[in-house]
């Protein structure tokens, strides 16, 4: 069972009860606003990372001028650059915007995680593109948009488990294949 660590970002929604995850049962538990429950990992890195976000998220000015769309909007754009040229490199089917994302279809199983994954704007995939992954994923476009570069360290010290992950529970765990 993971250990729970409290970051504050202000981002209001439920967390699944991790004591009922194990049974397949999900109960909600409501959330301050300025309080998100983080699964804690066990591998070194995501420590690593947790230990940076709680820091940074400590230091309030630090925090602003991270999240400020000044400097989170180019971080966005670097990284949809970024998705459009792991992209172009590896997909061999058409790249094109579909649901709100630009799709890289038939990149290798090894291109991306689970089902896809978007960086920035691009979301690559093999061939997941059902309307609620794709609505899933946009989601994921709009939380890059949010917090550009950031959204690494922070996705990665949310932890792996995309049942706990508040970013995957944000863009909706139905709707993202996580539970049916």
């Amino acid at each position: 069972m993971p250990t729970l660590y409290c970051l504050s970002l202000r981002l209001p929604f439920a967390v699944p009860a991790p004591a009922d995850q194990q049974a397949g049962r999900f109960r909600v538990l409501p959330v301050r606003a300025t309080t998100v429950l983080m699964a804690i990992a066990g591998s070194r890195f995501e420590r690593g990372m947790n230990a940076v976000v709680g820091r940074v998220s400590r230091v309030r000015w630090f925090r602003a001028l991270l999240l400020h769309p000044v400097v989170a909007r180019p971080g966005y754009w670097f990284a949809t650059l970024c998705g459009l040229i792991w992209g172009a490199v590896l997909s061999l089917g058409r790249i094109r915007p579909q649901g709100g994302v630009i799709v890289a279809r038939k990149c290798p199983r090894w291109a991306f995680g689970r089902g896809g994954t978007t960086i920035g704007a691009v979301f690559l995939t093999r061939d997941a593109l059902s309307a609620g992954i794709l609505a899933h994923e946009a989601v994921h476009r709009a939380q890059w948009k949010r917090y550009g570069l950031a959204l690494i360290p922070l996705y990665i010290a949310a932890g792996r488990n995309g049942l706990t992950n508040r970013f995957e529970i944000e863009a909706g765990l139905e709707r993202g294949g996580y539970i049916r």
